[in-house]
């Protein structure tokens, strides 16, 4: 990137004008979905005051990286930032966020999280508006249903805002949405199954979190920027290897993580018997004693106050260690790539 190209794009520090500008492109977005929503949306005591278009913005202003967007905003930096692309690059981050959130939410429900970036989850926050009202039917039935539909609307508000990005760009887009809910399916899929296999479990990681969190942002901004096939090329691979990197990280943060950090409980993973490379390095170094509550993990049935005893395990057995230095192997190839 030449040093003009650097000097152009947002004005005082680059990164740091670009996420304001998201954050504002967020808010309108949020503003606009609330107008359009206000004639259908119900106003029920269940709901707590709340609506679809509330609950949404919670999750959205509730914290987080905006790593997604910041992939994106990297991409388009390396392929030459230019000027006249950045209206496009605010929308697309803005619309990377809000696919992020449509992911959070369902996620959620279908992993029975109750917290999420330090706040109640949107399935949690609903069921318990709904037993403060004394409403009619289950609590927890009713939660998750409004919680798939602010999924849906956050899907609906991010498809939105991309279907006007250019078709290159765009295509990349669907490309990377349907790898997300391949990847929902194949982690699903995986934990009822009880597989333990390194080859699944690395492939889950790779197209669940790696793809649409890392690689495919890259991507985006640098097609968007109108990089050379061979520069798209180089950051492909470049954000596979970060992409399994930073998906294991998240492995290794789901069980020995501080929740005060990551804003989510510590060992739901092993709660919900997943299929993580974590428990397929697992598999094939845990024997003995250490085997029945390996296969509680894999069964699905292991208790809360047993995660602890596990984490021992995974440790004792070298799973932490190996995955270290599988980070590293990762990122040493995504630098050889650039």
């Amino acid at each position: 990137m030449t040093a003009s190209a650097q000097s152009r794009p947002f004005l005082g520090t680059p990164h740091t004008e670009f996420l304001r500008a998201v954050e504002a492109a967020l808010a309108q977005r949020l503003a606009k979905l609330a107008r359009e929503f206000h004639d259908y949306a119900p106003e029920s005591p269940a709901l707590g005051g709340h609506d679809l278009v509330s609950l949404l913005g919670t999750q959205v202003h509730s914290g987080g990286k905006r790593l997604r967007p910041t992939m994106a905003w990297l991409g388009w930096c390396y392929a030459g930032a230019p000027e006249a692309t950045q209206p496009d690059l605010v929308r697309l981050g803005a619309a990377l966020e809000i696919l992020h959130v449509f992911t959070l939410v369902q996620d959620d429900v279908m992993d029975r999280s109750d917290r999420r970036r330090g706040v109640a989850t949107v399935h949690v926050q609903v069921a318990e508006s709904h037993d403060a009202a004394r409403a009619r039917g289950d609590a927890q039935q009713f939660g998750d249903s409004i919680a798939v539909l602010v999924g849906d609307l956050a899907h609906a508000a991010a498809e939105h805002m991309a279907a006007s990005l250019p078709t290159a760009v765009h295509r990349l887009w669907r490309a990377m949405v349907m790898e997300l809910v391949a990847g929902q399916a194949l982690d699903l899929a995986g934990a009822a199954d009880r597989r333990r296999d390194l080859t699944h479990a690395r492939r889950v990681a790779a197209v669940k979190s790696g793809a649409y969190s890392i690689q495919r942002p890259l991507t985006l901004g640098a097609t968007l920027a109108g990089a050379l096939p061979e520069d798209v090329a180089a950051l492909h691979v470049y954000g596979d290897h970060l992409g399994r990197a930073f998906a294991l990280r998240d492995d290794v943060l789901g069980v020995w993580g501080d929740p005060a950090v990551t804003g989510k409980p510590v060992g739901d993973d092993l709660l919900d018997g997943k299929p993580t490379i974590l428990l397929a390095l697992a598999h094939d170094r845990v024997s003995g004693r250490g085997r029945a509550l390996l296969d509680r993990v894999t069964a699905g049935v292991l208790e809360p106050q047993d995660v602890p005893a596990v984490q021992d395990l995974l440790d004792t057995a070298g799973v932490r260690l190996e995955a270290e230095r599988m980070i590293h192997a990762e990122v040493e190839a995504a630098l050889a790539a650039l």
